[in-house]
């Protein structure tokens, strides 16, 4: 077990990392931040370049991605050797802040200094490492987004149809008594018929949206991201009405092999998605949809940074 490296890394893997982070101009930063905000390393990116060290992405505790440290080299002339100096410059960037200036998103999402207290203050003072309860809204929306994936899977169940004002003025009149035929208007009872199990119909699909939705998300759920690194965040929630309740917080892991409780449905979801395109863990297809067979909902993702996953939420057995 590693201070600096997340808990599921080990053997060999975090030998290495660990090795590399601590001979890397860039362990001292790490170490502040870590000391400061209590992330961890999760992924290390090897440089080509004698002008960029190696990056570390960084993670909170319970492994929900937050940002990366690397360092650039730089020449500045010197007035008093009266040449130009190579210095290291530290850099830390975070998919949740934007500077109001850069050339590009990834030069406005990263910070910079020769000083590492000046970059740590410039983190705390900016707020550039978030807390994690603000970062944890962009997860309550994916949750929501995978509700309305379910939800909609069972159909329409507005009531918006193409009736003509004629026919709803034949209806008001008859339902207050009055006989359409003295406006010059005509009842058309076999389209009422029609309306009427439309109607009766929609209502009846809307009972199971809210039945079907209510059972799956008002009880313990897991919610399992995969990254493009292929490693996995998962954890146990619930969503009731607007709350989402933490019931089991996040943990980064690198395989589900070690949760027995998800075998058997994980091993009925490789069965039900062999032949359909790249699945990640060999398991999770990357599409929205809700699978009424396994009771299982996937949300789909395209892989630009570290921050997206591609999911599955499963209730808890």
């Amino acid at each position: 077990m590693s201070k600096y490296i997340i808990d599921a890394m080990t053997g060999d893997t975090l030998e290495t990392m660990e090795k590399t982070l601590k001979e890397s101009i860039c362990f001292p930063l790490v170490r502040e931040i870590e000391f400061k905000y209590g992330l961890k390393v999760y992924k290390m990116s090897v440089s080509q370049s004698d002008t960029t060290s190696h990056s570390f992405y960084l993670c909170y505790p319970n492994g929900i991605p937050c940002g990366s440290v690397f360092a650039k080299k730089h020449k500045e002339w010197d007035i008093h050797k009266g040449t130009h100096v190579e210095h290291w410059e530290y850099q830390y960037k975070s998919p949740y802040y934007k500077k109001a200036r850069g050339s590009s998103d990834s030069d406005r999402q990263t910070i910079s200094s020769k000083k590492i207290s000046t970059l740590m203050g410039t983190i705390q003072r900016q707020k550039v490492i978030q807390d994690v309860t603000e970062v944890y809204k962009n997860y309550k929306t994916i949750i929501r987004s995978a509700k309305e994936t379910m939800v909609d899977s069972f159909g329409r169940s507005n009531k918006y149809e193409n009736v003509s004002m004629e026919t709803i003025h034949a209806l008001v009149a008859h339902a207050l008594g009055e006989n359409p035929n003295s406006y010059g208007l005509s009842l058309d009872l076999s389209l009422c018929k029609i309306l009427l199990d439309k109607f009766n119909k929609a209502d009846s699909i809307r009972a199971e949206k809210m039945k079907e939705s209510d059972r799956f998300f008002n009880n313990p759920f897991y919610a399992i991201g995969i990254d493009r690194n292929k490693q996995v965040l998962i954890g146990k929630f619930k969503l009731v009405g607007e709350t989402m309740i933490v019931v089991e917080d996040f943990s980064r892991e690198l395989s589900l092999d070690h949760k027995v409780d998800l075998i058997a449905i994980l091993t009925m979801m490789k069965v039900a998605n062999e032949g359909k395109g790249e699945l990640q863990l060999g398991i999770f297809p990357n599409e929205n949809r809700y699978d009424p067979n396994l009771d299982v909902i996937y949300g789909s993702t395209y892989y630009r940074e570290e921050t997206d996953f591609q999911w599955a939420f499963i209730p808890c057995q």
